[in-house]
């Protein structure tokens, strides 16, 4: 039975992350060991902290990309200290990728929500507010790329 119970979790993992996290959720507050996926668990969170910090190294490199790009009266000033900063948050995102390839996935569905978030920060300062996203983090994380103005 309890063999049977564990496949059915392993399916659940693969197939419908919500229900699985709702049923380990259910296991750990009952005390049900178990029924819990101890392997997906552990690594869900080893990978929760890294999720975290990429989304905020993503969005503070947005909110570079904006000022290069929007805030003309300040670019001339501190260009190459922005560059420096795009360049530090590009290579810090990068070496997460490379160590755990899977948080990809997880910059697919956070993209547009970072660069929304680095807009915000920048409210009121910027001269030009951005009315459309100019790159993901696909493009912004390759080598010497740096948005147009």
């Amino acid at each position: 039975m309890v063999k049977k119970e564990k496949i059915m979790t392993i399916n659940l993992y693969e197939n419908d992350k919500e229900a699985w996290v709702k049923q380990q959720i259910q296991a750990l507050k009952t005390h049900n060991i178990n029924n819990l996926d101890w392997e997906n668990l552990a690594e869900e969170l080893e990978d929760f902290g890294d999720k975290e910090a990429t989304e905020s190294l993503l969005t503070r490199l947005y909110e570079h990309v904006v000022k290069i790009t929007y805030w003309e009266s300040e670019r001339e000033r501190n260009l190459n200290g922005w560059k420096i900063e795009i360049n530090a948050f590009r290579i810090a995102i990068n070496r997460k990728l490379k160590r755990k390839p899977t948080l990809k996935n997880h910059l697919d569905r956070i993209d547009d929500e970072c660069w929304e978030d680095a807009v915000k920060t920048l409210e009121g300062l910027i001269d030009t507010f951005p009315q459309h996203k100019v790159t993901n983090w696909k493009t912004v994380l390759q080598d010497n790329w740096y948005p147009k103005f």
